[in-house]
């Protein structure tokens, strides 16, 4: 297994972190597996709590040896699982350094199905330093109240959001809602997904702090 990843960037330019995603090679000299080849058949093994334990050590690694921050993100399987939830801490706690610069994050529809989990979670990784927060984001804005206190540090919107703003007035409103909304309660914004460099000039002016994407690499 090992790690790729993509930058997430400011309006300035300066890189806020970078995205991690996990990859696996099944066989020797094989080729690197994106995840949605493997993780199907890893929750249906009731391996995924196994597999994110292996990713935060695999970012720990990276930020022991490199500089700047590391994202990663958790399914909502393991935030479930009282094992990796303890594992997760008698992993993370010995290192607050490392924390620091460790961002995670649980998709939008992994949250909402299971908020009470991702609450105690949340206040464990926030506990020990770390940032947390929400990918795939705006599908279920109406019930951002459930998790207004948790303390979170940033959204993550969707890219079906970020498709064509330039040519999408009604979205453009609703995402300029969205950031002020977040700001208001000391959440960042970031745009995924971002796909040509008319979406990515527009995006500033409607309040996001940061964006990734194919346009962005």
């Amino acid at each position: 297994m090992k790690l790729a990843s993509f930058p997430v960037l400011a309006a300035s330019g300066v890189v806020i972190h970078q995205e991690s995603v996990v990859r696996l090679q099944a066989h020797t000299d094989g080729a690197w597996l994106p995840a949605g080849d493997f993780m199907p058949m890893a929750e249906r093994l009731k391996l995924t709590a196994e597999l994110d334990m292996q990713v935060i050590k695999l970012a720990l690694n990276n930020l022991q040896t490199g500089v700047g921050n590391i994202a990663v993100n958790l399914s909502a399987d393991s935030i479930t699982d009282w094992g990796f939830h303890n594992k997760l801490v008698e992993l993370l706690k010995p290192q607050p350094g490392l924390c620091k610069r460790l961002w995670i994050e649980v998709a939008e529809q992994g949250v909402f199905r299971q908020p009470e989990a991702f609450r105690d979670l949340c206040h464990t990784l926030k506990g020990l330093g770390c940032h947390v927060g929400i990918e795939h984001f705006g599908h279920r804005f109406g019930e951002i109240a459930k998790v207004a206190d948790l303390g979170l540090d940033y959204l993550k919107v969707d890219g079906s959001f970020i498709r064509d703003i330039h040519l999408n007035p009604g979205n453009q409103e609703f995402l300029k809602g969205l950031c002020n909304m977040a700001h208001s309660i000391g959440v960042s914004v970031i745009a995924e997904g971002v796909r040509s460099a008319e979406e990515l000039a527009l995006l500033p002016g409607l309040g996001f702090d940061g964006v990734t994407g194919p346009a962005v690499v």
